[in-house]
């Protein structure tokens, strides 16, 4: 099996808040966003992401390309990384968040990303 990756691009609902401890409320609170390449300034992005069995055994792994400055990731609720981006590809192992089903992928950072991605990778 080769590796699977969906761009996950579109679909996003935006909070944009001065700081991240300003955390949503409601889902009222959230506004959609056409595409994340529209953010601009500080802002929580939640995306809901369904999983597919697959017919071979496969780790998943989100791919970020974040401006500079803070960055926040969670899944399903459980925190991912939470530092400094330096602007460079980001890459973390989520196959542990993630179950079949929807998930959501929730960020908080400054300005908007280059590209967010979701891979199956075939395990080792």
């Amino acid at each position: 099996m080769t590796e699977y990756s969906t761009e996950l691009k579109n679909g996003w609902l935006a909070l944009y808040t001065p700081t991240p401890q300003v955390r949503p409320g409601t889902d009222s609170a959230w506004t959609p966003l056409s595409s994340y390449t529209a953010l601009t300034g500080g802002a929580w992005l939640r995306r809901i992401v369904s999983l597919e069995p697959a017919n071979e055994c496969v780790n998943y792994v989100l791919r970020i390309t974040a401006p500079s400055g803070s960055l926040i990731i969670e899944v399903n609720g459980e925190g991912i990384f939470q530092g400094v981006s330096e602007g460079a590809p980001l890459e973390f192992d989520v196959t542990y968040h993630v179950s079949l089903g929807d998930n959501t992928i929730t960020l908080w950072l400054t300005g908007a990303p280059q590209q967010i991605s979701l891979c199956a990778v075939p395990c080792q």
